[in-house]
């Protein structure tokens, strides 16, 4: 809320943007804590045959704050809407933390303790390394290209592109728009296909369209062809998002699952996904082609490929998790 009612540059002058950063980073804080917690939460309700739709949830909540933000953001005052819309958000979770009790699963772990563990976080790490490295490596190409597709792609159109602002904002909104259409569907197909299969076939897509794509893309002035372009890699992007935080809740006991989810994804989304766009400019200044984007996506996901196909093997069998 705070954010939504700060004074602009020519009132405060330098002071404004530093205001802006310190909160920005105090709600950064906050969103990764929360994070895991609420992926855990979900995922407990699941079953194996329903979890990956339950799950997509999650994405799919974060898709709407962004959508909200696109929208907004085609007017100078926009940016301050959905921040100020943050504080009814913010009470009803207030709401939900006092009213919601715990999960069943969570119970009857509980339950099953005799002794309570004050060191969660040295048992994650003695224990379950090889789970922190798969859920981080898998997150490696999916940060990836969802910092670089939706949120660095108006800059990118606008820049590199030669398009206006407010149509990057329009080709932005919708490619959201399509992304949040496609979470729940690709949910069911996850939880019907199988996670490690999903997540093979998009990376493959990313691996094998990505330049086309793009090479397409660079050459078009028209938003509904650029919309349709950037749709045919956001429909692999949404099976990998939502076939990873399934993963992530799998892989980890229910006792340490919201510090292993919690940990691998801050790691990951300030790494590979928050340096994403910093990269894709540094990589296109450096290299003077507008492509080079692709470069960092193809490489990313390639990382995600190599962690599904070594990592998860034997992890998952005829689709489900071994261990259910």
């Amino acid at each position: 809320m705070l954010m939504g009612c700060l004074p602009t540059y020519s009132q405060v002058g330098i002071l404004a943007p530093i205001l802006l950063t310190v909160l920005r980073l105090l709600q950064g804080l906050a969103t990764g804590g929360e994070f895991g917690s609420s992926l855990t939460f979900i995922s407990e309700y699941g079953t194996p045959n329903n979890r990956a739709f339950l799950c997509s949830w999650q994405p799919f909540s974060v898709g709407c704050g962004l959508l909200l933000g696109s929208a907004a953001g085609l007017h100078d005052w926009g940016w301050r809407v959905p921040f100020l819309f943050g504080i009814l958000i913010a009470f009803y979770g207030m709401h939900m933390r006092k009213n919601v009790p715990d999960s069943p699963e969570f119970l009857k772990a509980k339950a099953e303790v005799k002794e309570e563990d004050h060191t969660p976080v040295k048992e994650l790490f003695l224990r379950y390394k090889k789970s922190i490295i798969t859920v981080i490596g898998l997150l490696v190409g999916s940060s990836a290209t969802y910092y670089i597709l939706i949120t660095y792609m108006p800059t990118y159109i606008s820049q590199f592109m030669g398009t206006s602002f407010s149509s990057a904002f329009i080709v932005n909104t919708s490619v959201i728009a399509i992304n949040l259409l496609l979470c729940p569907v690709v949910g069911m197909l996850i939880d019907k296909v199988g996670r490690r299969r999903c997540l093979i076939v998009g990376c493959l897509g990313f691996l094998i369209l990505s330049y086309p794509v793009f090479y397409i893309l660079i050459q078009q002035t028209n938003a509904v062809l650029m919309i349709g372009l950037l749709g045919i890699l956001i429909v692999f992007q949404t099976i990998l998002a939502v076939a990873i935080v399934v993963v992530s809740a799998e892989v980890f006991p229910t006792k340490l699952r919201n510090s292993g989810i919690g940990f691998s994804y801050n790691i990951a989304a300030a790494v590979f996904g928050g340096l994403a766009p910093l990269a894709a400019t540094a990589l296109i200044a450096a290299t003077g082609d507008n492509l080079s984007i692709t470069y960092l996506m193809i490489g990313s996901v390639l990382v995600t490929l190599l962690t599904s196909v070594f990592l998860l093997k034997g992890d998952y069998v005829k689709g489900k998790r071994v261990s259910d």
